[in-house]
Formats: structure tokens, sequence, C-alpha cells
């Protein structure tokens, strides 16, 4: 077990786990809780991201891939919430452009819940590698695969 591996996704998932609490007590338009509530999940990306990725630096490619892409690829147990979430991103940056000011509180109830998800599954992941049940080239060792 790589302990500074350990270290970068536990901050990334604590800040997502922040960004979550932080959506939930919002109450505007449900444009600013959608933002807050995706941004949590792409937190929880980059938690996966850490663990699930071989170390190293990031490779700059002209077909660089997003994070969600990342986690199809390297995840694939998660690949219906990267699938769920990447489908999400022009919205968000919709709302951060300002384009979009209003999200009907049924679509960020829905983002709420996978967002929860996919936060637990982040922790799953972090906690079977923390006891070595999942290696950091993400061979799963005790099933912990689909479903997780």
């Amino acid at each position: 077990m790589d302990p500074h591996l350990v270290h970068r996704s536990r901050d990334l998932l604590d800040r997502a786990e922040v960004l979550f609490d932080d959506a939930a007590g919002i109450t505007d338009d449900g444009a600013e809780r959608f933002r807050q509530f995706y941004l949590a999940a792409i937190r929880a990306a980059g938690a996966i991201l850490a663990v699930y990725e071989p170390p190293g630096p990031v490779r700059r490619r002209r077909n660089a891939r997003d994070a969600w892409s990342r986690v199809k690829a390297v995840a694939p147990q998660y690949a219906e919430l990267a699938e769920y979430f990447g489908g999400l991103s022009l919205m968000r940056s919709r709302v951060e452009a300002g384009l979009v000011r209003q999200v009907d509180d049924t679509l960020c109830a829905r983002v709420e819940r996978r967002a929860a998800e996919f936060l637990d599954a982040a922790d799953a992941s972090l906690l079977a590698y923390e006891q070595g049940r999942l290696s950091v080239s993400g061979a799963v060792s005790d099933g912990l695969g689909a479903g997780a």
C-alpha cells in the first residue's frame, strides 16, 4: 500500500464530501446545488483515479480524455456512474457560464442521489486498497468489482 496514494485519494474524497454537504444546504433555484453536487462527483472521480490509475505523470496527448472517460477505462465497474456524470458536463459548463440559471428540483435530487452513490463507490475503492484487497493497477482480489 502506498501511503502517498492513500493520502491523495482521501484528500480528494474529503473535498468531495465537503462539496456534497455544502450543496445539500443550498436553497437556491437549483443551479448552484446542481453545480456543487457535480463538483463533488468529479472530486470522487479523482479519488477513484488516484487509486486505479498507475502512478506517474499524466500523459498529455492531443486526444486527452476527461475524468469520466478515464474512470470508465480504468474502473469499468463505475462506468454507469461515469457515463451519467459525463452526460452532465455540458450542463455544468452552462451553469458555470451563467447560461443556465435554474435547474429543476427533480434533476437536482437525482444528481444528489447519484453523487452520494459515487462518493460511496470512491470510499469503497479506497478502503479496499487500504485493506490490500485492491492493487494499484485496479486488479480486484475479492470481487469488489461490479456492484461495489
